[in-house]
């Protein structure tokens, strides 16, 4: 694999498929009966997580562990039942992910290992509901917007809304077989 290039979605979801379990940290947005996933990022790695979920009205936020066929399933734009709510990928599932290879001793998502990693990014659908920008009050830190409460429950900082312009419909993923694996997830994965 070059330093960057696509993927195919199927060899993701077939990477995630074989996998006992994996850890997520997603963000859903209410719409009547279910929750539509705004992003996600799945760490491959076998390193334990320490659960949390913030709740409001509009929007959720988890880090849990979860079955490696699960997330396989919303990949391929499957419903599934997630900590008690019905989370769906709005929009046609994507076909490709776009590659890149990242070097050992770059920081990515506030780590640095001393291997390589790969990550994939798969960009949401132009048609994915967004989030409301109202209050977020309920079973979890408040916050003045939903984007505030992204940044602060992915990235553990402040909001910057140019790094938000340039990133709100990514997702990535590292690769099993350059370390420490992260998957993270969009809309339309």
């Amino acid at each position: 694999m070059g330093n960057n290039g696509q993927t195919d979605t199927t060899v993701l979801v077939a990477m995630l498929s074989e996998r006992t379990a994996v850890n997520v940290r997603l963000a859903l947005v209410a719409d009547a009966q279910q929750w539509h996933l705004h992003h996600g990022q799945v760490t491959l790695d076998d390193t334990p997580v320490t659960e949390r979920a913030w709740r409001y009205s509009t929007a959720s936020f988890l880090e849990l562990s979860l079955p490696g066929p699960t997330v396989a399933a919303l990949l391929r734009g499957d419903e599934q039942d997630i900590h008690g709510l019905r989370v769906v990928v709005p929009g046609q599932p994507s076909s490709s992910a776009s590659t890149s290879r990242l070097r050992g001793q770059q920081e990515w998502d506030r780590v640095t290992t001393p291997w390589p990693r790969t990550q994939w990014t798969i960009n949401r659908d132009a048609n994915t509901p967004q989030p409301d920008h109202d209050l977020l009050v309920g079973d979890g830190p408040s916050f003045l917007n939903f984007d505030q409460a992204l940044s602060a429950f992915l990235h553990q900082r402040p909001h910057d809304s140019n790094a938000a312009a340039r990133t709100s419909g990514a997702s990535s993923c590292r690769s099993e077989q350059a370390g420490l694996s992260r998957s993270p997830l969009a809309p339309t994965c």
